[in-house]
């Protein structure tokens, strides 16, 4: 199992840095000094915790995110090893410093090899994590906790297709999620160790895929945010290939808009408005997950972000 970056704003300055497992176990720091559309890298070692070396074993798989609501980033680690771990950023965004890791989740029999995602799977407004493993399954925990203070038990269940078989890929199954068709509802983007990209679409409930399609990856009118996660404002890059009504809004991860940042005529070409983390009535949000909807042209496309004060 090769590298697996995830890029996030380590030092707050407003562009993306990467944080990257390897197979060691452990997490190395390349912090970008150049800018957000000329990044320069610059490796910074590796990440400790409480004091010492950051080390999962082998083959450290991350996610990010505000694990406990506290406006501070976290990570969230899969590893050679059947467990998840967290450890909570105790520090700043900019200055961060990672306690102990809490194990999570420990399953000897599905968590071979993991690499995990946080999403709020069932749309309950809850933190949830999917989990890619070893021999090419998806499983879904569900938090039976709070958003704050996530709790899951050790069994997973694995993520369906529409006619109730397992989700499964070849082996190693990496994972993200995003609203692929722009209906709206996110989908899963799961890749193997044949070096294909598998896309499995939501086609009825937050916890059932529709056939899984290998494709290569292509052009989405909405792209991802930058920085993300972000604190104090990010920017929402996208293209209209029309001339048309265009409506940019933020909702939050129950779907209860936030922000409209943009309803009106568009013509033709490349936009990149930015969000401040302040609703429509000038009030600052808490952190957290947000999602940016873009709809031109009879399509709608989806974006996750994290806020982070």
């Amino acid at each position: 199992m090769g590298a697996l970056p995830q890029a996030v704003d380590m030092d707050n300055d407003g562009d993306l840095d990467l944080l990257v497992g390897d197979r060691s176990g452990v997490i190395w720091f390349f912090e970008n000094t150049g800018t957000a559309v000329s990044p320069e890298l610059r490796a910074r070692g590796k990440l400790k915790a409480d004091g010492v070396e950051l080390n999962v074993g082998a083959n450290a798989s991350l996610d990010v995110a505000d694990w406990n609501n506290d406006g501070r980033f976290d990570l969230i680690v899969g590893c050679e090893y059947y467990s998840v771990r967290v450890f909570l950023n105790t520090g700043s965004n900019n200055s961060p410093v990672f306690g102990s890791g809490e194990v999570v989740i420990q399953n000897y029999s599905t968590l071979m090899r993991n690499h995990p995602r946080v999403v709020d799977f069932d749309q309950d407004g809850k933190k949830d994590l999917i989990v890619g493993e070893e021999w090419g399954y998806v499983y879904f925990y569900r938090n039976i906790g709070s958003d704050d203070q996530p709790t899951f038990s050790n069994t997973g269940v694995a993520v369906k297709l529409e006619g109730g078989g397992d989700l499964k890929v070849s082996s190693r199954a990496h994972i993200d999620w995003v609203d692929w068709n722009g209906d709206g509802a996110f989908d899963l983007l799961v890749g193997d160790n044949d070096g294909q990209l598998w896309v499995f679409l939501n086609s009825a409930t937050s916890a059932v895929v529709g056939e899984g399609v290998s494709e290569q990856l292509r052009h989405l009118n909405l792209s991802p945010n930058f920085p993300n996660p972000f604190n104090g404002e990010t920017h929402i890059p996208f293209v209209v290939t029309e001339s048309g009504p265009v409506r940019l809004e933020i909702v939050n991860a129950l779907g209860r808009n936030v922000r409209v940042l943009l309803d009106d005529h568009r013509q033709p070409g490349c936009y990149t408005p930015i969000w401040n983390g302040v609703d429509d009535h000038g009030m600052a949000v808490p952190s957290g997950l947000y999602f940016a909807i873009l709809q031109t042209g009879g399509m709608r496309h989806r974006q996750k972000m994290v806020y982070l004060k």
